[in-house]
């Protein structure tokens, strides 16, 4: 996916990069003040422009697939960590346990 992205930021690039200077050159060498040149010149800003977002977007997904692996392997560490409460629970299910076997003796 990251390198599809690549290679089509850097065509659209090239293509914008092209453009900009076909249509600047057709401005400034032939002094036409024709609207088609100054379109192009926007058109090929745009095309610039859409392959910074494109190699933005795929940077921040693979940025938010690295954060989601790390947020999982914290969960699994925080679930196979013993945490305090689990152990006062344990303890009080032990307690539990042998108070009850401490009256099954006595009435027994």
């Amino acid at each position: 996916m990251k390198s599809l992205s690549s290679f089509v930021s850097i065509v659209l690039l090239s293509i914008g990069v092209a453009l900009a200077f076909f249509s600047l050159l057709n401005i400034l060498f032939q002094g036409d003040n024709d609207l088609h040149y100054l379109i192009l010149l926007i058109l090929s800003c745009l095309l610039m422009i859409a392959s910074a977002f494109l190699v933005t977007r795929s940077e921040l997904i693979s940025i938010r697939k690295k954060i989601n692996e790390t947020e999982s392997v914290v969960l699994k560490a925080k679930n196979e960590s013993s945490r305090p409460e689990d152990i006062k629970n344990w303890r009080l299910r032990d307690l539990d346990y042998r108070v009850k076997k401490l009256e099954e003796k006595i009435i027994g």
